[in-house]
């Protein structure tokens, strides 16, 4: 898998994790504005990251492996399984 796409697939789980945490919270009746943002944020993150992986000649990125794409790649690891952790302390 190329730097590129990886750089890319974080971003997709950032925006992913963002959206559903906010989701969750709507959902329990949450109506703050950070929530709704955040819900918007993770929602416009997700679809230009997707547009970003399906055309890549559009999108720069990084085009060798460094300490960008493994910065981003493990903040999103840890940002997604924060909040898996989050959904399942709220479901049990």
């Amino acid at each position: 898998m190329s730097p590129n796409r990886v750089y890319w697939l974080s971003f997709v789980c950032f925006g992913l994790a963002a959206a559903a945490s906010a989701g969750v919270k709507i959902a329990h009746g949450a109506t703050d504005i950070a929530t709704l943002v955040s819900a918007l944020g993770g929602t416009v993150l997700v679809a230009v990251a997707v547009v970003a992986l399906t055309n890549p000649e559009r999108a720069d990125g990084p085009t060798e492996w460094g300490p960008l794409v493994y910065l981003v790649a493990g903040s999103a690891a840890l940002y997604a399984g924060i909040h898996a952790w989050e959904l399942v302390s709220v479901v049990v």
